[in-house]
């Protein structure tokens, strides 16, 4: 690097790169590029094309670092980027549960708590 600060765009543009080339990392800061539209506009879609990726070709520890499964578990639960999907969502959270995400439990409850999940008899 050339000490020469990227502006957004360009760190996008660097960042897209590195994820359309499989580097696991870059994919998850793809993923919130575009959830928040950084360097890029505003793409729900695109955010969660990307998280997908990122949970599926990450290896298993940087996934469970970054909490990917948990993301896409509360993307399923609130309809970001894709259709609303409370049974994807509960089983994303108790993957992410299993894994360890200890606040996956939390997002667990919120499914029940609210009635989007109805507690078994």
């Amino acid at each position: 690097m050339d000490g020469r600060v990227l502006s957004a765009e360009e760190e996008f543009a660097e960042l897209k790169t590195k994820a359309e080339a499989g580097d696991a990392p870059a994919m998850h800061k793809l993923y919130l590029a575009y959830l928040d539209g950084f360097g890029t506009e505003k793409d729900e879609d695109a955010a969660f094309l990307w998280l997908k990726r990122f949970c599926s070709h990450g290896d298993a520890e940087t996934v469970r670092h970054l909490h990917g499964i948990r993301d896409l578990g509360i993307a399923y639960m609130h309809g970001i980027g894709t259709d609303k999907n409370p049974d994807l969502a509960l089983e994303c959270f108790g993957k992410a549960l299993g894994q360890g995400d200890k606040e996956a439990a939390d997002w667990i409850y919120a499914l029940y708590a609210d009635g989007t999940i109805p507690a078994r008899r």
